[in-house]
């Protein structure tokens, strides 16, 4: 704007549709200004070829110009940010792990970054992550909380149990431990899948196959209830004949007429404790 007024007498409001007119980058408006310029420009004694350089340089400015003030904040923040990248590269890349954990791209990106400048991305461990990532000697250690299938509410129980009792010796000893609705069998599932028990059994095929601790923990599966529902039900039946047998026995010692007897559960009952006469 300050361009305009001093080089082609542009006044303050036409300056600032000229600066309007830059960046809404339209092309009709921006050659009538250019014509204007021009003119202008030459009226205060500018040459024409280099009025429309100025001109030129203006509209590529305003193509994508920073200010003094905005590159020397952005200059700032990225010095600060250096200086902890190069002294302490751990945990600024675990941070960034833990910042976007949530967005799966994302925390490709920050893993291959690590790896690209040697830092490792140890696999989860039941008995030393927390939900976010964590430094530690050996690397970064990854969080629970970035494994699908795996709630904070879940990691929450895992942890508060770890810091009462102490680590978990295995798989049975964690299923004793963190019974609860938030410890279902897709969590305990997708845990063993991401290896975090992968330092207290060897096999993830044979914890996954459904061992005492799975059972201990776990609901049975609704087929095995159904089929337990089914043998109960035969069982009642069997129990419900047996019954009538017995009460159909009893009336014939007692020399009762069936047609005669009392009918339903109390009439059997009676029946049943009915006493033959002695022979």
């Amino acid at each position: 704007m300050q361009i305009a007024q001093t080089l082609a007498g542009y006044s303050l409001s036409d300056a600032d549709n000229l600066r309007k007119a830059m960046g809404k980058k339209k092309k009709e408006e921006m050659d009538k200004e250019r014509d204007r310029f021009q003119k202008g420009a030459v009226g205060q004694g500018i040459k024409a070829d280099l009025a429309t350089r100025i001109f030129e340089q203006m509209e590529k400015f305003a193509a994508y110009g920073f200010n003094k003030s905005h590159s020397a904040a952005y200059a700032l923040i990225s010095f600060q940010t250096r200086v902890p990248q190069g002294a302490l590269p751990d945990g600024v890349h675990g941070g960034a792990l833990s910042l976007e954990m949530g967005d799966t791209d994302s925390t490709y990106k920050n893993i291959a970054e690590c790896r690209a400048h040697g830092i490792a991305i140890l696999p989860p461990d039941i008995n030393e992550s927390g939900e976010k990532f964590t430094v530690i000697e050996q690397g970064i250690r990854f969080g629970l909380g970035a494994v699908k299938g795996v709630g904070s509410k879940a990691i929450e129980i895992i942890q508060r149990a770890r810091d009462e009792g102490g680590p978990y010796k295995d798989l049975a000893d964690f299923c004793n431990r963190v019974r609860g609705q938030q410890i279902n069998r897709r969590t305990l599932e997708s845990l063993i899948k991401c290896g975090a028990f992968d330092s207290l059994h060897a096999s993830r095929a044979t914890m996954l196959s459904g061992g005492r601790a799975r059972r201990h923990l776990l609901p049975r599966p609704r087929h095995a209830v159904v089929r337990d529902r089914g043998r109960v039900r035969r069982a009642d039946h069997a129990l419900q004949a047996r019954g009538r047998g017995a009460a159909a026995a009893a009336l014939e010692r007692a020399g009762v007429d069936r047609q005669a007897a009392p009918r339903g559960r109390e009439g059997n009952r009676r029946l049943l404790h009915h006493r033959s006469p002695a022979r």
